[in-house]
Formats: structure tokens, sequence, C-alpha cells
């Protein structure tokens, strides 16, 4: 006999579908996730449209894949049909059941999804968030059909007579009301990268075929695979206790050995720094693209420039799911302790040999301490180096020119200019050094004097305080005795 009473208490449709809008996708990761679907459905051919009219503008996600009859597509609109901890197909890339919605919701205000089986035909259903707010008794309320004066947003579909449409329309989160042109423009470059860098491997094979605005997505290879420069590379290995994960490790060329166009192709949507690391694919779609997923010990290994060349190839199956903790939208994922030993092995071995290839890197210098005086070369957020427009010595010259597009124009140019390639060590057993120290010269001496000049008369300070300021900027600290012989004005 039961003891217990019951409640059913589900929750509003509208405070929770509000708050899934929050899980966290970018407008790259959401589409991602919606195309995941169309690779299980087994299309080839993915079409994705972005088109522009202000806030009328929306987004279309079209496959040629099996599609869906009523019963399943009002299953896949239905938020947790499927349970994380189901058992699924080896090529099914879901994950919890809630990506086609939480993506979609992530991004629009209204999602319309059509399908087209041969057995069941055209069918459509459409999720409004603006007609759930209105419901004062939380109701979950699925609309039968698109929007009758957009059929012809449906017109690719039934031309095609088979696969699913994803629209997604009012897109409050992806394009907000003060978006322009430019700016959506600057969002397709942006979801054109993350999906050439996601799905690479399935385009690479030749199993789909991904098109932005008709224009094919090309796949990127992280690896240089095939490059007769590369330094170091393992085969693919199945790792003990990994059940059935492997990995592959790569050092890329160095950066003498490649060409301005190979350089800028290894160097990603983030940057050489960035996409170092573990890149873990799970049936071969990419979940993380560069990272040494918190490995490495006490002291966690972190991006440092001096590794960037080590990329490792890392695969598991759909099946390891929970075991390494990949989170809803597949972009995060921690290793199982069991095989932690095995990949920091793997890990260290290329992280030594990249050293030896890579470790006098321009960006690279043991002997500086945090205390170090502040450099003239500025690093920005995609990690391209320029000169700090507001270092002491930069300012003091501006300041003693009537026009100082000149020197603008040569700073620009130094910037472009800098001899990366030579700034490397070409003696893999040789230990870092510290920079030379140039000897004193004229040349710089006039320019202490200038910059003391400066502080003196623009900037009210004491004698003491410019030669103390002096000494603390980089590169004049290493000129002490140049600096002791400035006269006091």
């Amino acid at each position: 006999m039961n003891l217990y009473k019951y409640r059913n208490v589900p929750p509003r449709a509208s405070a929770l579908l509000e708050s899934l809008r929050g899980m966290g996708y970018s407008i790259e990761t959401a589409i991602a996730d919606v195309i995941d679907n169309s690779i299980s459905a087994q299309a080839e051919n993915i079409s994705i449209t972005f088109h522009w009219a202000y806030s009328q503008s929306y987004i279309a996600i079209l496959d040629d894949g099996i599609g869906m009859s009523e019963v399943n597509l009002e299953k896949a609109m239905k938020l947790g049909e499927i349970s994380a901890t189901c058992k699924r197909k080896e090529d099914d890339l879901g994950r919890f059941g809630l990506g086609l919605k939480t993506a979609s919701f992530s991004q629009c205000r209204s999602l319309t999804v059509s399908s087209i089986t041969e057995e069941s035909g055209f069918q459509c259903l459409r999720w409004d968030l603006d007609l759930l707010a209105s419901q004062t008794d939380g109701s979950w309320l699925l609309i039968e059909g698109y929007v009758e004066q957009e059929k012809f947003k449906q017109l690719p579909l039934l031309e095609q007579n088979r696969g699913t449409l994803v629209l997604w329309d009012r897109l409050d989160r992806s394009f907000p009301s003060n978006i322009t042109e430019r700016d959506f423009l600057d969002v397709i470059d942006s979801v054109q990268k993350h999906l050439s860098m996601i799905f690479h491997r399935f385009i690479e094979d030749g199993d789909i075929t991904i098109s932005i605005n008709n224009r094919k997505v090309s796949s990127w290879d992280p690896f240089a695979k095939g490059h007769l420069a590369k330094t170091w590379a393992t085969s693919s290995t199945k790792l003990v206790n990994g059940n059935g994960a492997r990995i592959e490790c790569h050092v890329l060329p160095k950066l003498e050995m490649l060409t301005n166009k190979e350089a800028e192709d290894l160097e990603g949507v983030n940057g050489w720094k960035e996409h170092q690391g573990f890149y873990v694919y799970r049936n071969k779609r990419l979940l993380v693209p560069g990272s040494w997923l918190r490995l490495g010990g006490i002291q966690k290994w972190k991006q440092d420039d001096i590794y960037s060349l080590v990329r490792i190839q890392l695969d598991i199956g759909n099946s390891c799911d929970e075991e390494w903790k990949v989170d809803i939208i597949k972009s995060k994922v921690t290793p199982p302790h069991s095989i932690r030993e095995s990949l920091v092995r793997y890990a260290s071995e290329a992280r030594k040999r990249a050293q030896q290839t890579n470790k006098k890197n321009i960006n690279r210098n043991h002997n500086i301490s945090e205390q170090a005086p502040p450099s003239i070369w500025n690093c920005t957020s995609d990690n391209h180096y320029i000169i700090d427009r507001q270092h002491d010595a930069v300012v003091a010259l501006s300041e003693q020119l009537s026009n100082i597009e000149p020197l603008s124009l040569l700073l620009s140019l130094i910037e472009k200019q800098r001899p990366i390639q030579r700034m490397w060590a070409s003696e893999p057993d040789e230990e870092l050094k510290e920079d030379p120290i140039s000897p004193p010269s004229p040349e710089m001496y006039e320019l202490l004097k200038v910059m003391y000049k400066n502080m003196i008369s623009r900037k009210g300070m004491t004698h003491s305080e410019a030669i103390r300021k002096l000494n603390e900027t980089s590169p004049f600290q290493q000129y002490t005795e140049l600096i002791s012989k400035l006269e006091e004005i």
C-alpha cells in the first residue's frame, strides 16, 4: 500500500523556456547543434540561409535527410523526450534531447520545424514564445502549421520534397534591433568559420556538404596532415581503459616552413595560442578545439606560446558522454580518471617535442618577472602584437612633432614587418636566454633626453621622479648609465 500522496507540478511553459534561453549558446554553437540533428538524420546536404530584413530577418536551416513523421516531429519538438542516459545509435550526435529547442530559443522567439517523408508527407509544428507568455495558465501550446503569409519560407523544402527545415524568426538574441547589415554579414562570416572547424572531418570525408547563402563551407585542417615539414606525429592509438577512445599527437611545422596562406589557415579562428592542446571529437564532431583539459598535475597546464604547435586528436564515442561529462552545448568535456595518466604521458611527449622546435618564441622569456617594466609591445585579443601608442617613448616623440601622421605610419610599418621567423631558435638544445642588451648609442641618449624633457616640462615631474620613471620603463631600464648622465633642467 502506497503511504504517500503525490502532486503533479508541471512548470509554466513561458517561464521555463525563457530560463532555457540563457544556457550559454552563441549563434555559432546554436547552429552547429541544429546541424547535429541533420547529420543524425543522414543528411548529405545542409543549406543555411541568412535573410536580412531588419526586424523581419530570419535564419533557415534545410537538410535532405530522412525527415520526420508526424509522431516523430512532435517528439522532436518536445523538451526532454529522450533521456541523456538512453543508449543512442553509434552515429547519433544528440546528447540530452534538448538541443533543437534550447539552441533555437537561445537565438529566436519563434521556432518552426517542417519535415517531409515519403510515408507521412508534409508536417509542420511551431513554438511561439510570445504566445506562451500570454497564457495565464502556463500551458504548453504547440502550434500546428506555419504562418500562412510566410509560405515562401517553406518553398525550398516543398520543392526538395524531402528532409527537414528549421526556421528561426524574431531573432531578438542573434540580431537585436540596433544591428546593421554589416553586423549581419560579420555574423555570417563567424558562423562559416565555426562550422568549418566543428564539422571539418565530415566535410573532408565527403559525408556532408554545408552551404551558407549558396556558398560552400570548406573544411579546416587543424593538424596539417600530410605536410612534409611537420616536426612530429604519431599514428592513431587506442587508449588503455579508454572505452574505445583513441589518441593521435601532432607537432605542427615551424612557422618559417609554412607559406603565409598555410600559416593563416592553421592559425584558426582563435589564434595559435588558444588552439593548442587536445582536440576532442565525438563521432567525428569536434567538441573542444584546443585545450589542456585541466591536466598537468597540481600546476595545471595553461595555453603557452611555446606549446602553440601541439595539437592532439582525441576521439570518443557517444556512449562515453556521462564518463566524459559532455555538457549540453557540446563544447566542454572532463576526461575520466582512468585515462588521465595516459593523456598526460602522450601530451608531455608532444609538449617536449614542441618546446625543442619552438622554444625561442618571441613571446617567451622565462627570466622576465611579473614586476618587469611594461613593454612597448601590446598583445591584442587576437594574439597580434602592436606598439603601445601610450608608451612614454611614443608619447614623448609625438609631442615633439607638429604632424604625427608620419610617425603613426612608421609604427604601423614596423608592426607589420617584424621578422618573427628569424626570432625562432634554430638549435633545439640551446637554452632559453634573455634578449641581448644593445650597447649604448648616441641615438639612445638623444631619445632619453627627449623623454626626460617631456616628463619635466609637460608632465610636471621633478628630476628624481623623471629619473625613476625612466629606470622603470622598457627598454630604457637597461641603460642606467645613460640615464644617470641626464642633467637636471
